[in-house]
């Protein structure tokens, strides 16, 4: 039974710290404002992969089911919020070097992996696949705490990655170009995740 944690550390690991809408929001803002002016907005995204988490652990723990249009609409509401903060991303303000200019906020943070499909994904399957059926709760708590301690670690790495290049992208070209490949990849990821 331990071998299937160790199993759901790599996919967690794999899952979580490939690119998707939370790590490319963080780690862009890792490059326009540095660490610790990321740090509401990671804990925004922490705090809605852990409530995500807990609803994809209760929705498996029960029998509700989700009806085809619910699915649809929050589909579209998800993509809506993903294009908003791609678009927030693409016209961040370009920063010749750090000032008092904010990154994105908590409540964004909290929206962006509350409505971020690839979390939903992250969470279904880490919890299906590795899930022990004779310990229901306990792997359920273990799973959990597995993906919010890789989340922190390697989303974490994303912010300091980019406040490392940051300084490769003060020109005024380069950063507006960063910024606008970042979000143009974030809708993609996203797009490519909803129509599987």
């Amino acid at each position: 039974m331990i071998e299937k944690y160790y199993s759901a550390i790599v996919f967690c690991a794999i899952v979580l710290g490939t690119p998707g809408p939370a790590v490319i929001a963080l780690f862009s803002s890792g490059i326009n404002y540095g660490f610790y002016k990321t740090l509401p907005f990671f804990i925004g995204i922490l705090t809605g992969f852990l409530l995500n988490l807990t609803a994809c652990a209760l929705l498996i723990g029960s029998t509700f089911y989700i009806s085809r249009i619910l699915l649809f609409v929050f589909k579209i509401i998800s993509l809506g919020y993903i294009v908003y903060i791609s678009y927030k991303i693409a016209t961040s303000p370009i920063l010749l070097q750090k000032s008092s200019a904010r990154s994105l906020s908590f409540f964004q943070g909290f929206l962006l992996d509350l409505l971020n499909p690839k979390a939903y994904i992250a969470s279904f399957s880490s919890l299906s696949v590795f899930l022990i059926k004779t310990e229901f709760f306990i792997s359920i708590i273990i799973i959990i705490v597995i993906n919010m301690v890789i989340s922190i670690i390697l989303q974490g790495a994303w912010i300091i990655l980019g406040e490392r290049l940051g300084p490769l992208f003060r020109n005024s070209f380069y950063n507006r170009m960063i910024n606008i490949v970042l979000a143009l990849v974030m809708v993609f990821v996203v797009v490519a995740s909803l129509v599987r």
